[in-house]
């Protein structure tokens, strides 16, 4: 199928994920104006669209509610720097403190060429455009089998090497390498960081990302600190050492919040208040906010451990350590609603989840067991995960950790990064669908689609 000017034009739904997946199939040969042609907002509005048709049927069996076409505060990631960028400078013009801003990327940045030596390809952006557009069709299809496996070969013919796992294999080993070096890159580990769990308080010393928030309590505690990761001491009082630096932001949120009347804060006003906390640091204000971000969704905050609670497959009520994680990790949630907009997801927002499903059944669930995705569970309904405010709320902390990796490598190996973690998985892309909810991916997808962007922002402010 040749496509034209106006042909492309008159795409609208399903026609235009329809024609780009053939086109993804013909092995890219899509005429140069029907690239030219395909923006990111025709993608954003295709796949809007299609993630509605999967949300609304599905989340009407929670809520009587109408189902939300679309997130009203959706932005896109360069769009929300390019905000905190502006409120930063509003603040210094009305004389705050607040120092110039500055960048200073992960010392072992990796660059394209330094992986296209090796062989591996990364994802440039019309393919990735023409990825999004494979992932739009899979969300018009209502996320049918047919439609995902046909994706996946897709992915598997042309990038063997995220779907086989030697990229990620390589990447891995690649921060793993630079990590252990601590004089020539420091305490940097943003790979380490993105791929770990913040299972106890300790985790975040040890893939510390390069945060201000371990800096500074590095700069006031360093001897104490010392001590704990000597063993000279335990980390019982961690906790409290995380509580002096994170009480303050969330402070801070709190009033702010009240001065708008009730108003949740933009993404970006996050983000400014982190660029003024960490005298302009670019880089420690992004990892800041992965750090708070995650530590709210993931973690208690009363003792920095990661919930491990709440993930069962059976939907028992009897466990009282479960009972008392979902009241803990429900209470959390419903204060990051309150005071941060989501401004990731682009079809139903986690504040109209949270404030619209309420049952425990679909709360943190795995409806399947990845170790063994031929037996029956692994049939169930893919898209159940839509209804789980818990895994939305993921997408806070998604954010920011892609933000962060375009930090520390090219956007087009972001991309690779992101992407292939998706489909490389046991189970391959129908798996993680099932286990992320294919509105959290869509949500990764748009952040590393204008990944590009962000980057020439940050650059833009690296010291010469």
């Amino acid at each position: 199928m040749d496509g034209t000017r106006r042909d492309f034009l008159k795409l609208s739904g399903m026609g235009l994920a329809a024609l780009v997946a053939r086109k993804l199939v013909g092995r890219y040969l899509e005429p140069p104006d029907l690239r030219e042609q395909m923006t990111d907002e025709m993608l954003l509005s295709v796949a809007t669209k299609g993630l509605h048709k999967i949300e609304e049927p599905i989340l009407k069996q929670f809520t009587k509610e109408p189902v939300p076409e679309k997130n009203e505060h959706f932005k896109f990631a360069d769009e929300i720097f390019t905000d905190a960028i502006r409120l930063y400078r509003d603040w210094q013009e009305q004389g705050h403190d607040c120092p110039d801003l500055f960048f200073e990327p992960y010392s072992g940045f990796i660059h394209n060429e330094e992986v296209a030596l090796l062989g591996y390809e990364s994802i440039q952006k019309e393919k990735l455009n023409l990825i999004l557009a494979g992932f739009a069709d899979v969300l018009n299809s209502g996320s049918s089998s047919e439609a995902i496996s046909s994706l996946q070969n897709n992915l598997s013919s042309y990038f063997p090497s995220l779907v086989d796992g030697s990229y990620e294999r390589f990447i891995d080993e690649y921060f793993a390498k630079m990590s252990n070096d601590e004089k020539k890159f420091g305490r940097k580990k943003p790979f380490s960081f993105s791929i770990r769990d913040l299972e106890r308080p300790e985790t975040l010393l040890l893939t510390d990302p390069g945060c201000g928030i371990v800096r500074r309590i590095l700069e006031l505690h360093g001897d104490e600190v010392l001590k704990m990761m000597n063993g000279d001491a335990s980390y019982d009082h961690l906790s409290t050492l995380y509580d002096e630096q994170l009480a303050p932001i969330w402070q801070w949120m709190e009033t702010q919040v009240q001065k708008r009347g009730g108003e949740p804060l933009e993404l970006s006003d996050l983000l400014g208040y982190l660029f003024y906390l960490n005298r302009g640091n670019i880089y420690e204000a992004v990892a800041d906010a992965c750090v708070i971000t995650k530590f709210q969704t993931r973690s208690s905050r009363k003792t920095y451990y990661q919930f491990d609670n709440l993930d069962r497959r059976n939907f028992e009520k009897t466990d009282d350590g479960r009972e008392s994680e979902l009241k803990e990790a429900a209470t959390q949630l419903d204060e990051m609603s309150r005071l941060l907009h989501d401004q990731i997801g682009i079809c139903t927002s986690f504040k109209w989840l949270n404030e619209n499903v309420h049952d425990d059944e679909v709360f943190a669930t795995t409806v399947f067991d990845r170790n063994d995705v031929t037996n029956e569970q692994f049939s169930l309904e893919p898209n159940l995960k839509v209804a789980d405010k818990y895994s939305d709320s993921g997408k806070y902390y998604h954010f920011f950790n892609t933000l962060l990796l375009l930090m520390s490598m090219d956007s087009f190996l972001v991309s690779s990064t992101v992407i292939g973690n998706y489909v490389r998985s046991r189970g391959g892309l129908k798996a993680s669908i099932m286990e992320h909810g294919i509105g959290k991916i869509m949500g990764d997808l748009m952040v590393i689609n204008r990944g590009d962007l962000v980057q020439r922002i940050l650059f833009s402010f690296k010291k010469r």
